[in-house]
């Protein structure tokens, strides 16, 4: 019988030192709206959901040891219902629990739907917020919502926090997926997210996001959020001071892809 709580009392998703989740207390509030009444309202849209669904495991060995064939199951029938090709997914928020048993079941569905095509190269990547925040229980799938809707908002993904020893029941490199431990641009092509959610008593839900359009519109305007500025001004106390913060903040935003364009303007108390 798998363990339900971890020893660390943390939640290891995809990592070998998992050994149950760890719990966590939160809560999550989203707004949903059509997409005609969002533009409408002027409504800052965060992600756009594309698709959903819900079904049961039946009987199982426990609550550690779900299905993966249901879970396969409904994901399939999401992206058909969709019309949407599981090829053009970037990234998929993974229950994640990190139990031993469940975590590989899970890995399995997510293969066996997304895996055609993908490379070590080329991979499919996956991650779970419950590596930030433990196990919300309750609230955990409204937690992986948010982050995936956000992630889409801002054409990034994030680093799935203090993943080391990847689980050994799981081969990424062969199934072509990946848990980024860096921050990355979102795939190019690839305009589908998915998030998992799984229940005690056997409930798999699934939903699948797109990015939100670039515009939001009033009665009188339309207004183009695509292309922003942002002025970094920096001081030193003397020229070499102004050129190594220069320096170190361009790496600092290299490395952040949502920040479209910059514009430095360096100043030194001597030049």
């Amino acid at each position: 019988m798998s363990r339900l709580f971890g020893e660390a009392g943390r939640s290891f998703a995809f990592d070998q030192r998992g050994t149950g989740y760890g719990r966590g207390e939160g809560c999550g509030v989203i707004i949903l709206k059509t997409m005609e009444q969002a533009l409408r309202d002027n409504d800052p849209i965060r992600a756009v959901i594309t698709g959903s669904g819900i079904n049961q495991d039946g009987k199982t060995p426990g609550i550690t040891m779900p299905n993966g064939d249901a879970q396969e199951a409904l994901i399939r029938s999401v992206y058909k219902d969709g019309g949407m090709d599981p090829a053009d997914t970037g990234y998929v928020e993974a229950h994640g629990t990190g139990t031993r048993v469940g975590d590989p079941i899970e890995v399995g569905a997510l293969q066996a739907v997304f895996g055609k095509g993908r490379t070590k190269r080329k991979p499919l990547y996956i991650g779970s917020v419950k590596s930030n925040i433990g196990h919300l229980e309750a609230a955990a799938g409204i937690a992986g919502v948010i982050k995936t809707a956000l992630m889409l908002e801002r054409g990034f993904i994030l680093p799935n926090y203090d993943f080391k020893h990847p689980n050994e029941k799981i081969p990424f490199d062969e199934w072509g997926l990946k848990v980024p431990t860096t921050q990355r641009p979102w795939p190019i092509g690839k305009k589908w997210a998915s998030v998992n959610g799984f229940g005690f008593g056997g409930t798999n839900a699934h939903v699948v996001m797109t990015k939100g359009p670039l515009e939001r519109k009033t009665m009188k305007e339309e207004i183009d959020t695509q292309a922003f500025e942002r002025l970094f001004v920096l001081s030193g106390n003397d020229k070499r001071t102004a050129e190594t913060l220069m320096h170190n903040y361009g790496i600092y935003l290299e490395q952040r892809p949502e920040v479209s364009v910059v514009f430095f303007y360096g100043h030194s108390a001597h030049s």
